[in-house]
């Protein structure tokens, strides 16, 4: 190719990168509902979560079975395994999450996270009780954007009729 071709060509690589929209920022994550927290360390425990206003709130159970057994078979099959379960609440502040589970066995785990622009969400774990056991996690489902950030200069748009005046 010439010198000439190059150019163009990078001429219009560069205005089709432009016009592509990049995401706009999540202002406002939805972490409700049931997910599960895949971790380094084998444990896989489910979360279902509601917001609320004093910040995240909801249960946690995982299984102790020795083996790769989901919740949801321990619970509608009957199986024999051991089922921990713990109440939970935290706090989510822009991309960041911190969740703290009080399990039935004792332990407080504690959850702190990141999440991503895709809304996966990615972090450690640390047993309050024994800091030396921690482990890595992420989330096995992206969450939901809830309120997208506008981009400056971008109007907002309002929804509904305007009040009228008196």
């Amino acid at each position: 190719m010439s010198r000439t071709s190059w150019t163009a060509l990078a001429s219009v690589l560069a205005f089709a990168s432009c016009a592509i929209p990049a995401h706009a920022a999540c202002a406002r994550w939805d972490l409700s509902g049931d997910w599960g927290a895949v971790q380094n360390n084998g444990y896989q425990p489910r979360f279902v979560l509601r917001h609320t206003p004093q910040g995240l709130q909801g249960n946690a159970a995982y299984v102790v079975d020795g083996g790769v057994t989901t919740y949801l078979l321990v619970v509608q099959k009957g199986n024999p395994a051991r089922v921990i379960r713990a109440s939970v609440d935290g706090t989510l502040r822009g991309n960041s999450i911190e969740l703290t589970a009080y399990w039935n066995n004792g332990t407080v785990g504690v959850y702190n996270g990141t999440i991503n622009a895709q809304g996966r969400i990615q972090g450690t774990t640390v047993d309050r009780m024994n800091p030396r056991s921690m482990a890595t996690w992420y989330s096995d489902r992206p969450m939901r954007c809830a309120v997208t950030a506008s981009r400056p200069g971008t109007p907002i748009k309002r929804i509904g009729k305007r009040p009228q005046a008196n």
